[in-house]
């Protein structure tokens, strides 16, 4: 079993952070269920200690309408 290496919180942070400011900014999709649950790590084949942070799990994403509210909100 292979010990993951450990990865700085605020690397993981500041990807999520980018992702759902893209999302939200440029495709204007709100994912509404974030959670660790649903935030993938993947290694960097250039260097193991470096991840890329993926969101998943987009059951639950709405889309903004032009007052910048989510359609899909509870």
């Amino acid at each position: 079993l292979r010990t993951p290496h450990p990865v700085a919180v605020s690397t993981v942070v500041v990807q999520a952070a980018s992702a759902v400011a893209h999302l939200h900014n440029t495709l204007g999709v709100v994912h509404n269920d974030i959670k660790p649950k649903n935030v993938m790590l993947t290694s960097m084949p250039t260097s193991p200690t470096d991840v890329h942070v993926q969101l998943t799990d987009f059951g639950c994403a709405g889309v903004m309408n032009a007052t910048g509210s989510d359609t899909n909100a509870r």
